[in-house]
């Protein structure tokens, strides 16, 4: 009967050593997943964000455009070129997007990662530009891929483009709310000189809300400029106010890249010689 005992409480001691080891290499297993997404600063941003993604943003400011940016709230680095262009794209990745209604053999997804891509190649080369891929899964927290490049460094931004995948629903408001930041943290380092615009590809209404009122609030009380660009969308979207934005119905891939090509057009050049002028 003693052996029996002595033999079981052995088993017992070599169970619970087991579940301890199995605890030690799951949790180093843990740290080390941890430090290989930190490395990638494009992957840090991500799960920042979506850690984030349930809280609110800072309100869209009101007041005369022209004393815009407000001051920032800490010490920045001022921008290189005070005079810069910034575009900001706000990149639809939900789940219908892998749909090839209006492009053809390749999905929605794809023709918009071309026109995207063109887009950002043609701009120039002293311009900056940010990229917000969104989408979410039902029932799940919302993802949100994005980062902000100066100059001429944009093929890391061109890269992740790529990484995006469509899936889930149509964040749109919070992606703009966040484009709308990520243009007023620049603001800030040029001081308010140069150009702002939100550029938006998106193929169905947003499931987070109407956007159209955080697009007027945008339009009048800032100087960032919205341009819209609905996909096979086959009617109208909110975010079509000419008053307020400058919106494009595309229903084949040439159509989706001559609707992002416009904002460029619509892009005033800024004179560098009245900044030389106030300073």
């Amino acid at each position: 009967m003693r052996a029996k005992r002595a033999s079981f409480g052995t088993l017992k001691i070599g169970i619970a050593l087991l579940w301890g080891f199995l605890a030690i290499m799951t949790y180093e297993q843990k740290q080390a997943l941890g430090q290989k997404q930190l490395t990638n600063p494009w992957e840090a941003q991500a799960m920042i964000e979506s850690r984030r993604a349930t809280a609110p943003l800072p309100p869209i400011p009101g007041g005369d455009p022209g004393l815009w940016p407000p001051p920032p709230t800490e010490k920045i680095e001022l921008a290189h070129d005070m005079t810069a262009a910034n575009y900001v794209l706000v990149f639809d990745a939900s789940f219908s997007m892998n749909q090839s209604q209006c492009s053809g053999s390749i999905s929605k997804l794809q023709a918009a990662k071309i026109a995207v891509t063109n887009f950002i190649t043609k701009l120039e080369e002293k311009s900056n530009v940010g990229l917000i891929g969104f989408g979410a899964a039902p029932g799940a927290e919302r993802e949100y891929q994005w980062g902000f490049v100066s100059g001429g460094a944009r093929a890391s931004l061109i890269q992740k483009l790529k990484t995006i995948r469509a899936k889930g629903n149509t964040p749109l408001l919070r992606a703009m709310n966040m484009g709308y930041h990520m243009l007023q943290a620049q603001a800030q380092r040029q001081g308010g000189y140069g150009q702002y615009h939100m550029v938006i590809i998106t193929d169905g209404a947003a499931t987070d809300g109407d956007p159209s009122r955080l697009a007027k609030d945008i339009a009048l009380h800032s100087p960032v400029r919205i341009h819209a660009v609905g996909f096979c969308l086959g009617g109208g979207h909110s975010l079509d106010m000419p008053a307020f934005t400058k919106y494009s119905a595309a229903s084949d891939p040439r159509a989706l890249e001559a609707g992002l090509m416009g904002a460029l057009a619509e892009s005033p050049r800024y004179d560098s010689a009245a900044f030389e002028k106030k300073q």
